[in-house]
């Protein structure tokens, strides 16, 4: 079965290290694609250009939006490949003008289920049928990346919605995995690391837009198939900008990815 996010996201090869891609407007908030999609390929690359298969850690400055239904070019440098972790690089170009730049370090994990050390809980929410769809209505914004992506939050959420401001880290917890039930791998972990809505805006309506700036995932485990479970926190704000952070655990209760990312918190006004 070929699924749609690998179709969206595949690549060819250019050059040596570069790489094309062609973002579409099917993974989008409004009209622009999503961070964690337009990443991905990116990511893909370094991976390719390092021999390795997982994003053990992925930090992705975004200079300026994507364009949907345009093709990308992909430049890519290895700093350092070692036994344990590659180092490298990804620009990602549109009509010649940088969008974004990511940094890596690439490597392997043992197969899903391998014995660990240390691993915070999960969170404890209802079940992906107790809980509700993510609404586009709260931005106000089409969101095609909920055709492909099923979001769904827990109900404490929408209550926060109706709380009024707070002067404390806000969070609330939900599943996501693909429409498509394409398994979840490291590189859709970082796609699902940026598709849930930001926690400020459950208690901050007239926020209507809150772009990365940047985004950093670490792949912490490969996952077993099924939901991923998620909590989402915003944990400061000040002076129009924010900190929010994600953790992800599979349904074998593995964190298998955490993230952190720095957003602007725009009105709508």
């Amino acid at each position: 079965m070929t699924w749609k996010f690998d179709t969206d996201t595949q690549l060819r090869d250019l050059d040596d290290g570069v790489f094309g891609a062609h973002l579409t407007h099917r993974w989008s908030i409004g009209a622009v694609p999503n961070g964690g999609y337009s990443s991905a390929p990116a990511i893909a690359a370094m991976l390719q250009a390092t021999d390795r298969d997982v994003p053990l850690s992925v930090t992705t400055h975004f200079y300026k939006p994507t364009t949907p239904d345009a093709d990308a070019r992909i430049e890519t440098e290895v700093h350092r490949a070692g036994r344990t972790a590659a180092y490298a690089s990804a620009d990602l170009l549109q009509d010649g003008v940088a969008r974004s730049r990511l940094t890596g370090v690439l490597g392997t994990l043992p197969p899903a289920g391998s014995p660990t050390r240390l691993m915070p809980e999960p969170i404890t929410i209802p079940p992906p049928d107790g809980c509700v769809a993510r609404d586009p209505a709260v931005q106000g914004a089409r969101m095609t990346l909920l055709d492909h992506v099923d979001v769904r939050l827990e109900p404490a959420a929408l209550e926060m919605a109706d709380g009024g401001a707070t002067d404390r880290p806000i969070s609330f917890g939900g599943w996501v995995r693909f429409e498509d039930e394409r398994p979840p791998d490291p590189l859709a972990l970082t796609l699902f690391a940026d598709a849930f809505p930001p926690p400020i805006l459950m208690v901050e309506p007239s926020a209507g837009w809150v772009p990365t700036i940047e985004l950093t995932v670490h792949v912490r485990r490969r996952p077993v198939d099924g939901w991923i479970r998620a909590e989402c926190r915003t944990v400061d704000v000040h002076d129009r900008l924010l900190i929010e952070e994600i953790r992800l655990w599979d349904e074998s209760d593995a964190l298998v990815a955490q993230g952190r990312q720095l957003a602007m918190l725009l009105t709508r006004d």
